[in-house]
């Protein structure tokens, strides 16, 4: 009943706020210290001046990259990919 599941799509990029940056995006949904988050975005790619880009100017694969993130902090004992090179 406790069981965390995450699932990754290539629709989940719609719920992006593309006004937003990735740093900004990823405070707002996991409240923590800046370079706490700034560490997790490097950790999937995303480094230095991306994290500070608008996520309208990023491309796919980049965007892909974010939701991973923000999939991971949500701790899921198990994660769906559907399509994820899509």
């Amino acid at each position: 009943s406790h069981l965390r599941f995450g699932w990754f799509n290539q629709h989940l990029s719609e719920r992006l706020d593309p006004d937003l940056t990735p740093l900004d995006y990823m405070l707002k949904e996991y409240p923590m210290e800046k370079e706490a988050m700034r560490r997790v975005l490097g950790r999937y790619g995303i480094f230095g001046p991306l994290q500070t880009r608008l996520i309208g100017t990023l491309s796919g694969g980049q965007k892909a990259r974010l939701i991973l993130a923000w999939l991971s902090e949500k701790n899921p004992h198990i994660l769906a990919l559907d399509e994820p090179t899509n």
